[in-house]
């Protein structure tokens, strides 16, 4: 049974014909297009919330590395002569890690601005 629905359904969607579009229409089309991507490339560049976001995570990184030198010293104080030895290591290796997503951060926001000037150049070629 579920053979002969598909079979009268593919009969069925045999039948029906679609013209291509008119060039009245292809013309309008295209014409809507341009002015859309006319109206991405005179958005401004620099996005603000980039910004916001890369001076949030400079913030949240410097309060970390602050709060790690902090714990750090009172803990070289506290702990055990061996363990004071992997305290030694590790906290240059917090602070290694938050400074390489700020850079991080930066390569991404710096990538998308150059991608964004790209798309304007290529546009502005093509129009």
């Amino acid at each position: 049974m579920n053979h002969d629905i598909e079979k009268e359904l593919r009969d069925l969607l045999l039948l029906y014909e679609v013209c291509e579009p008119s060039p009245e229409l292809v013309f309008k089309t295209k014409q809507l297009m341009r002015e859309e991507l006319g109206q991405l490339s005179t958005a401004p560049s620099l996005q603000v919330e980039w910004v916001i976001l890369l001076v949030g995570l400079a913030f949240v990184m410097c309060m970390g590395v602050f709060y790690t030198f902090t714990v750090g010293t009172i803990l070289s104080y506290t702990l055990p002569p061996n363990l004071t030895e992997y305290l030694r290591y590790s906290m240059p290796a917090f602070a290694a890690a938050g400074g390489l997503l700020v850079a991080g951060m930066l390569m991404v926001f710096y990538f998308k601005q150059f991608h964004i000037s790209r798309l304007e150049n290529v546009i502005g070629e093509r129009y």
